[in-house]
């Protein structure tokens, strides 16, 4: 992949291809900082190697303390495993609940092995393989980002908050 130091979201139409964790958690991180209003992400099991680390849970808690219209929506077929390592965004989700909230589809996404990720229903990440890293992502693609957006909130409206992530007040 090539330095994303230059693109921007909302500017910069690029077709990029993503080959490893590491392109992926850039560009994540990229998109993220840039962001203004929404984050929706689409994955199997709040992969790790992309979200949970310091630099992306600050970038999202500075997007979600942003602007009180500010939103991170995030769909996790399968939270078990990163309920039981910690995950940073499950905690900061906790943490800042009325901006950041966590849901879990419907059995009938289930067979659903894609993962995605949306900034502003501008800019992009898409991989039609959710356990393989290659990828591709546009920082100013509208057209495919509100597609993806569009195919999120059809998913999100069918979905349930994952009892698994609620916190327990003590």
């Amino acid at each position: 992949m090539q330095d994303i130091q230059n693109h921007r979201l909302g500017e910069t139409n690029e077709l990029l291809a993503l080959e490893t964790a590491s392109d992926h958690r850039a560009v994540a991180l990229a998109m993220t900082q840039q962001a203004t209003r929404t984050l929706h992400i689409f994955s199997r099991d709040l992969d790790q190697a992309l979200f949970d680390n310091p630099e992306f849970e600050e970038a999202a808690s500075q997007l979600a303390r942003r602007s009180q219209y500010a939103r991170i929506q995030i769909l996790v077929q399968d939270s078990s495993g990163a309920m039981r390592s910690g995950h940073r965004l499950i905690a900061l989700a906790q943490r800042l609940s009325s901006r950041i909230e966590i849901r879990k589809p419907m059995d009938e996404y289930a067979v659903i092995n894609r993962a995605f990720f949306v900034a502003d229903e501008t800019g992009y990440i898409s991989r039609q393989q959710a356990d393989r890293y290659e990828g591709v992502a546009n920082f100013y693609d509208r057209l495919t980002a509100r597609d993806l957006a569009g195919f999120f909130n059809e998913v999100w409206e069918r979905s349930q908050q994952d009892s698994q992530l609620r916190r327990l007040h003590l």
